[in-house]
This record gives structure tokens, C-alpha cells and sequence, in this order.
């Protein structure tokens, strides 16, 4: 069973200082693989990565940089080589490059992918991530492939376009277990919640889990500013079974 956590830090692209309650999350939570998304690298970010090196995290990579734009930073106890699955670009623009990382593992062998879908205005950029997105993933629906983070989509709701298409990937033997927990985002007045952060298993993969943590011992792990949360998201903690 692997344990990988995936968070949205709430950059909202710009590099921002990481509070120390992070990586004491982190620590209380002990996974195998860390996910950070809407993140961007900043001046601190070579303590961060002391910090999760410390904490046996040593592998670190991160997506492309660009001004503007948000990261997705992968730290993990294994070896693991970025570029498996190619990210949404052909009809997208550069957001999707940048809030994607896709990475091999040898042991055990499959792929994960932490993403943030961007939060576009537009349908028609919103259609073109997503019909890319999903003809990428179906792909390589015969392989072992995982992927965790914000998907601004919930596939029990489909009025959104990316709850359309994780409710069609299930539908086509994908798991995306539901996670235990009311909530994975607040909005920052307080006035309402939604279920955006995943995890999505391909149809080989034997077992998946997934839960919301939003606050540990000592630590609030997600809600609003006044609440003095380290984020509006939880962690999505997933655990995954590759079978044999």
C-alpha cells in the first residue's frame, strides 16, 4: 500500500513563504509521496526542500516555471523519472503544462500524475483541457496510473465540465474512490464547500482510498483566513493497492 498525499497551497501564482505548520502536516502524515499543487516555487523553497528531505522525501521535482503561473511540486521516499505521460498543451495554453507533473516509478511500476486543472473562465478552454486531458488518460487506461490533486470538478456533480468527464472515466472502469470527509475546499467567506481534490486509480489498479484532512494536532489544515488556515484545501490523502 503507498500513502500519497497531495495538497493545494493556495499560492494562487504567486511564490508565497510556506509556514512551518506545513511541513509538520506533512511529518504528522508520513506518506510515501508528496503532491503540492497551486504552489510556486519562491525564495524559501530551498528550506522546503531541506525540510521534506529531512523528512525522507528526497526525490523532489517540479513542473515548469513561468511567470504567472502555478507549480506542482512531487517529493517522494522512491526513485521516479518526470515526463511519462505528456501534459495538456496542444489546444490549451501554458497553465496546463505548468500545474501538471506526470512521473515513472519502478517499485512498485506505475505512473502518477499530480495536476491541478486551471480554474479557466472560458468553456471553451475549460472543454479543450479536459477533452485533452481525458484522451490522454484513456490511453493509458492499461497501465497503472494514478492520478491525485484539484480538479476543480467533482464527479458527483456533473454541471461542471470536469465533473462531466471524471463521471465519464468512471463509467469506463476508472475508480475514483470517495473520500472520506465533508469537504476539500472552502471558500474564504465561509459560505460554502465543495468536493474538488481526488484521487483517480486506472481500471488495473486493485484498490484505491482516499480521505480530507483538514486539521491534525495542533494544526488547521484548511479553511479560511480568519480561521488562520494553512490553506482553503485539504489534503487529499490517498492510499493505493497495486495488487500483484
Amino acid at each position: 500500500m503507498i500513502r500519497i498525499l497531495a495538497w493545494n497551497l493556495n499560492h494562487r501564482s504567486r511564490p508565497k513563504r510556506i509556514p512551518a505548520g506545513v511541513v509538520d502536516a506533512i511529518r504528522q502524515l508520513r506518506p510515501d509521496i508528496l503532491v503540492l499543487n497551486e504552489y510556486v516555487q519562491g525564495a524559501d523553497h530551498r528550506r522546503l526542500w531541506d525540510d521534506l528531505r529531512s523528512a525522507g522525501l528526497g526525490n523532489i521535482q517540479v513542473s515548469e516555471r513561468r511567470p504567472g503561473h502555478n507549480q506542482v511540486l512531487m517529493a517522494s521516499r522512491f526513485d521516479f523519472i518526470v515526463g511519462a505521460v505528456p501534459a495538456p498543451s496542444i489546444h490549451c495554453d501554458s497553465h496546463g503544462r505548468t500545474n501538471f507533473l506526470a512521473a515513472s516509478f519502478r517499485e512498485p511500476e506505475f505512473t502518477l500524475i499530480g495536476m491541478r486543472a486551471p480554474a479557466y473562465e472560458s468553456v471553451k478552454q475549460l472543454r479543450d483541457y479536459w477533452g485533452e486531458l481525458s484522451a490522454t488518460l484513456r490511453v493509458t487506461a492499461s497501465r497503472k496510473v494514478v492520478v491525485i490533486g484539484d480538479m476543480n470538478g467533482d464527479p458527483e456533480n456533473e454541471k461542471s465540465i470536469g465533473g462531466q468527464h471524471l463521471a465519464s472515466l468512471c463509467k469506463e472502469g476508472w475508480k475514483i474512490p470517495r473520500a472520506d470527509g465533508d469537504w476539500s475546499y472552502k471558500a474564504d467567506s465561509g459560505a460554502y464547500t465543495s468536493r474538488i481534490d481526488h484521487v483517480v486509480a486506472s481500471p488495473g489498479i486493485r484498490m484505491a482510498s482516499a480521505s480530507y484532512i483538514t486539521a491534525l494536532p495542533g494544526i488547521i489544515v484548511a479553511g479560511t483566513r480568519a480561521e488562520a488556515a494553512l490553506s482553503d484545501h485539504a489534503i487529499c490523502l490517498g492510499e493505493v493497492d497495486f495488487g500483484g
